[in-house]
């Protein structure tokens, strides 16, 4: 608990009085030999977050994923949270269920301990397989291949609460949960990150990116990721390799088509659960440790394609081809004699 003081200046009072007619008079005689000073002009331009882009500290003003268009969140009639980059990074999130932790209306957890799939539910609601899209367009999840998507390669996660199949077709009645990608900007930047942690947990990032070219014409951006991890349970990996190129042509300042493309390769703990014996919980492994292994690899490739025609009006289409491949090992107890 912290109070903050702040000090400003005082202004101190000014006041006059004209005690005689020759006080005035010599005060008009001044004031009609000062000359007028023209001054140059300042434009201050205040710096505004797109809708899908980077934002400014813990508050988006603006989404893309309430209207599908740029739109201030304050005209939005409907219950939505933006978790931004910054809050992200502060929070040093490992996983989408971490990122999405404390958003209003969401539940995760809600199996345990699990590391091979992110699984949470909104406002009642399994969003794992209806809910969640990527960049406007639908993660179609299905029975155990699931897509893990690295909180690290996002921008900003977008929970829009209630029904919205106006707008996302079939979808959670819980609400959609709406991931932006990583996307290459005009600024240069250069970022390495080392992480360590418990249950010898060694992770490396970097993100890179800006113009390739001296018009800005051509943009990129490269966002990498390395990590070997234990976890929680002493049979149960939590191992990734992550790269996501982004390139962005600008053909004229309306004009832009951005390429978005993704790899990842994990591998996890095919079970993370010990052998109940009918009235308690035991030590022993469900499955055998030496053989225990959920290797996942994914891949994704997509475009986006925007064009303005105007201040009130702007085309879009977007498009994405994904991949998962999925190899579950593991044995199971029956029963114990």
């Amino acid at each position: 608990m912290f109070a903050l003081l702040r000090l400003r200046p005082l202004r101190p009072a000014v006041g006059f009085a004209a005690s005689s007619l020759v006080t005035v008079l010599m005060t008009t005689t001044a004031l009609a030999q000062t000359q007028d000073v023209v001054l140059d002009t300042i434009n201050v331009q205040g710096a505004q977050d797109s809708a899908t882009g980077p934002t400014t500290g813990y508050v988006a003003p603006r989404t893309a994923t309430g209207t599908k268009t740029d739109t201030p969140i304050a005209e939005i009639p409907q219950s939505i949270t933006v978790v931004t980059r910054q809050q992200l990074d502060d929070r040093s999130v490992q996983n989408l269920n971490e990122a999405v932790n404390y958003t209003a209306g969401i539940s995760t957890n809600m199996y345990g301990f699990d590391p091979r799939y992110d699984s949470f539910f909104i406002r009642g609601f399994d969003a794992t397989y209806t809910a969640l899209f990527r960049d406007g367009l639908r993660e179609l999840n299905g029975n155990l291949s699931i897509y893990r998507d690295e909180p690290y390669g996002l921008e900003r996660i977008t929970v829009l609460r209630g029904p919205s199949s106006t707008l996302y077709s079939q979808s959670g009645p819980g609400g959609v949960v709406d991931l932006q990608t990583k996307r290459p900007t005009a600024t240069p930047f250069r970022e390495i990150e080392v992480q360590g942690g418990s249950f010898d947990r060694y992770q490396g990032n970097f993100d890179i990116g800006g113009p390739s070219d001296k018009d800005g014409r051509l943009l990129y951006r490269l966002t990498g990721l390395y990590r070997q991890s234990d976890t929680a349970a002493p049979f149960t990996k939590d191992n990734k390799i992550y790269l996501a190129p982004a390139f962005t042509y600008n053909f004229t300042p309306d004009t832009s088509l951005t390429l978005l493309t993704e790899y990842s390769q994990s591998v996890y703990g095919g079970s993370a659960a010990y052998y109940f014996n009918g009235t308690a919980l035991t030590d022993l492994a469900y499955s055998d440790p030496r053989y225990n292994d959920s290797i996942q690899k994914q891949g994704r490739i997509g475009y986006i394609f925007e064009h303005r025609f105007s201040e009130a009006l702007k085309v879009r289409q977007n498009f994405r081809y994904a991949k998962i491949d999925v190899n579950y090992r593991y044995t199971g107890i029956g029963s114990i004699t």
